[in-house]
């Protein structure tokens, strides 16, 4: 196999031009991987792939999540098609989520929210679109406002808790084992990795 992009073949089959890369793999087999941040390229992105699939099938979706923050506007846009699309969309945590990071993972198919053990789950602030403070037009921070309610009520829907824990506990940052974050309501499941497949 040349260096590079991972490439996997088909049945352990020995390299040649069939191969495809492992993203390309990922998506043969309904599977999406969510890394880094989130921003409005990357969210439209995972977005069309999401509609895609659902059109392609009405089967499960796996959306793996490791990354560590995202915008706030983009985030809830990909949520919104997480749930608006028919097929369900399973999450699974890998290394690590905060902000918008957790919020998706939190977004799955409710009993379908999953985690490995060593996960660590940081319910925090989203990063803000707009850096350039004394640029920005009242309407625009009326906007802003209104996104950050809207993730607010839709974080009390998924667990239960009032919004004004929910606001102090993403202003204190404080990463939560997988187990804590099962009792808060962010994920359903530990993945057992040695007797439990992925379903």
């Amino acid at each position: 196999m040349p260096l590079g992009l991972p490439q996997l073949g088909e049945n352990g089959e020995s390299w040649d031009e069939n191969w495809m890369d492992i993203y390309n793999h990922f998506l043969s087999n309904r599977m999406i991987y969510l890394s880094n941040g989130l921003d409005k390229e990357n969210s439209d992105s995972i977005s069309g792939v999401l509609v895609a699939l659902d059109l392609q099938e009405r089967e499960v979706i796996h959306l793996y999540v490791n990354h560590s923050d995202g915008m706030l506007i983009p985030s809830l846009f990909l949520h919104n098609i997480m749930k608006a699309v028919p097929s369900p969309v399973h999450t699974i945590g890998l290394g690590q989520t905060r902000a918008m990071g957790t919020f998706i993972l939190a977004g799955g198919e409710s009993t379908h929210r999953i985690a490995f053990p060593n996960a660590k789950v940081t319910l925090s602030e989203p990063t803000m679109e707009y850096t350039e403070v004394f640029n920005v037009g009242s309407t625009v921070l009326s906007d802003i406002r209104l996104a950050f309610q809207t993730l607010l009520e839709r974080l009390e829907r998924i667990t239960k808790k009032p919004g004004s824990v929910i606001r102090e506990d993403m202003a204190r940052a404080e990463p939560m084992s997988v187990e804590e974050a099962m009792t808060y309501g962010i994920v359903d499941a530990v993945i057992d990795t040695v007797n439990t497949p992925i379903k």
